[in-house]
């Protein structure tokens, strides 16, 4: 009877696995027989696989959750690519202001007639043979440009180079049944860039047409828009032509006189105070003011200092040796100076001076004798070049060894900078050449 037992137990426990069903977890107060009896002396001893409880699963991780943006809220804007404005000293504010109001001027007509309608004597081309206006109705008959002049700074953003150009026409054409009329429209940027002293960057021939013109009447009006650090600004004009001869006579064609922008190129004074530079302005000075304030330095690390020369002293540096040299192999040698000059900086400012003292111990036979020897002058430098700088060679030549007694010299460049100059400093010494003993 007990052996039936366990086995019925045994087979029903495999029976529950089979099935792969969960099997519910064992409770805390088991079965008092199950707990107590024990099997008999001569009975076989089974044991009874253990009910192990169902895998749990792992949780599903999930994503920190983020809190969604309003859906009103506008997208953040990317911040500008300077960190904000620059405070100007006093020298750079008189050195960057008429670069600075150039800008803030923004892109503007080149003078009083150079935006607007003018008369093409003949083909139309870049010049404005006649200027007529900016509104005009039935002009005298010949051919007729929009088109415009513009000053444009020598420092200008991206967002400042770009002229937006649109017009609207109307043509009224009258037929046996009717009016028709048609309307046609356009825009298109244009790309402008530095002009030139005498007449500004020029846009010719936007629009043209003839007058009289072939239909019963155009119609059309036309914008130039401006992009500026301060906002846009628009110049509007139109023009209507119709088929009819015009009433009033045809007036003698004086070419209009070339323009004197005196205004324009006039620098305004500089305001009083300390000078801040918006973000943009600084964008757009960032690099130029930076150069600037690193005044005139050397063009590179072996720019400045003692070179030996080859057959010559010339230009180049054919072996750089170094700021401070003691009895350098024999040869000649000679102080020279590659410099970088900022291009903001007036030409006024570009002078460099350079001191040269010499300390010259001869030893004789009634002793030491000991002379100093002094040369300075000052070198008007101009703009740098990109591939090397502005060179000031041979300042200073020399040849090792001396004939003739001990030789140390201190040499000094003192280059122009905005709030401070810039000084290298350097040195050579020369030992006498060791004199044959008498035989």
């Amino acid at each position: 009877m007990y052996r039936l037992m366990v086995i019925f137990l045994v087979v029903g426990c495999q029976g529950e696995e089979g099935k792969n069903t969960p099997v519910p977890a064992p409770s805390s107060q088991a079965p008092a027989n199950a707990a107590t009896e024990t099997p008999k002396q001569n009975a076989p001893t089974v044991t009874a696989p253990q009910r192990t409880p169902p895998p749990v699963a792992d949780p599903v991780p999930t994503e920190p959750s983020t809190p969604e943006p309003a859906p009103d809220a506008a997208p953040t804007a990317e911040s500008p690519p300077t960190a904000g404005p620059a405070t100007l000293t006093d020298a750079e504010a008189n050195l960057l202001w008429p670069s600075l109001s150039e800008l803030r001027q923004g892109v503007r007509p080149f003078s009083d007639q150079s935006v607007g309608i003018c008369r093409c004597n003949g083909p139309c081309g870049k010049t404005c043979d006649e200027f007529i206006g900016l509104d005009v109705e039935n002009p005298p008959p010949g051919r007729y440009q929009v088109r415009a002049a513009l000053h444009t700074p020598r420092h200008m953003p991206d967002t400042m180079k770009t002229v937006d150009f649109a017009h609207t026409c109307t043509k009224l054409r009258k037929r046996k049944h009717g009016e028709q009329k048609t309307e046609s429209s356009g825009s298109k940027p244009i790309r402008i860039r530095r002009g030139k002293k005498a007449h500004g960057f020029r846009i010719s021939r936007s629009l043209e047409f003839v007058s009289p013109s072939k239909l019963d009447e155009l119609k059309c009006d036309w914008s130039y828009t401006i992009h500026n650090l301060d906002g846009d600004k628009t110049i509007k004009g139109s023009y209507r032509v119709t088929n009819a001869a015009p009433a009033a006579p045809v007036p003698t064609a004086v070419p209009t006189p070339p323009a004197t922008p005196e205004a324009l190129t006039t620098v305004p004074p500089r305001p009083a105070g300390p000078i801040t530079l918006s973000v943009h302005e600084a964008t757009v000075f960032g690099e130029a003011l930076k150069d600037l304030r690193a005044g005139v330095r050397p063009f590179n690390a072996t720019s400045v200092g003692i070179c030996r020369c080859g057959d010559k002293c010339d230009r180049e540096c054919n072996d750089y040796m170094g700021l401070v040299v003691k009895n350098p192999p024999a040869g000649t040698y000679q102080v020279r100076a590659a410099l970088h000059t900022p291009r903001l900086m007036p030409d006024s400012m570009l002078q460099v001076d350079f001191d040269h003292e010499c300390e010259v111990t001869i030893e004789g036979k009634h002793g030491t004798r000991t002379t100093t020897d002094n040369y300075n002058r000052t070198f008007q430098i101009g703009k740098s070049n990109r591939k090397h700088g502005y060179r000031l060679t041979r300042t200073k030549t020399f040849k090792s060894p001396r004939t003739k007694g001990r030789r140390h010299c201190t040499w000094r460049y003192t280059l122009p900078g905005v709030n401070a100059p810039n000084v290298i400093e350097g040195s050579y010494t020369l030992e006498a050449a060791p004199t044959a003993p008498a035989p």
